[in-house]
């Protein structure tokens, strides 16, 4: 039987890790509009700006999953 705490702590490692994945998946959409349909922002005047800002925040939430995964990744498991 699980403990309630393993239980919680899954439940909260789940909720973290599906909260880094949507920003990460929100700054690949966002930049894949930008690159790929080039006439959704021809009226975009700081273009290079929102890039930067996207292209960081995909960062971000790549490196924090890949560092929840590292140290509690085990959590899976449970």
């Amino acid at each position: 039987m699980k403990s309630k705490n393993g239980y919680q702590g899954k439940l909260i490692y789940n909720a973290a890790k599906k909260s880094f994945e949507a920003d990460r998946d929100e700054a690949l959409a966002v930049l894949s509009v930008f690159f790929e349909s080039p006439m959704g922002v021809a009226e975009h005047t700081g273009f290079v700006n929102e890039v930067r800002e996207h292209t960081k925040k995909l960062a971000e939430a790549e490196e924090a999953l890949a560092s929840l995964e590292e140290h509690f990744g085990w959590m899976e498991e449970i």
